[in-house]
């Protein structure tokens, strides 16, 4: 008996080593597709206010984001820092683009904006 019991503990700690390595995965997902609505969201702002509001939500879900790490940098410390290093990237943009909109230069600011699609592709090649 003693024996199936260390098999189920086995396959129960197994299962959920994977489900949480998925978990992760799905949450990085939910968090990318949830910064790329607010970077649409930035180049729809109608205000400087709007575009503030959304700049702060952008950089929450960012810095959440930045500290999970996709399975693909698992174990690879210069990978992981380069990763980490994009997403500070695409924060200090944001704030750069939100001290424009707080100076009411919204249009500045939505130009600023842009350059996130190009970090997140350079990006994007690097770490799936």
């Amino acid at each position: 008996m003693g024996n199936k019991a260390m098999k189920l503990k086995l396959i129960l700690a197994t299962s959920l080593l994977a489900f949480s390595a998925l978990s992760q995965a799905q949450s990085i997902k939910m968090e990318m597709m949830q910064m790329n609505m607010n970077a649409n969201k930035l180049m729809r702002a109608g205000s400087a206010e709007d575009f503030q509001a959304i700049a702060k939500d952008f950089i929450e879900i960012t810095e959440k984001t930045k500290a999970i790490l996709p399975n693909s940098v698992e174990g690879d410390k210069a990978a992981a820092e380069d990763y980490q290093a994009g997403m500070q990237k695409l924060i200090d943009v944001v704030k750069k683009a939100d001290e424009k909109a707080k100076a009411g230069e919204l249009q500045e600011a939505k130009m600023m904006v842009s350059e996130l699609e190009m970090i997140k592709r350079e990006y994007h090649k690097k770490y799936k």
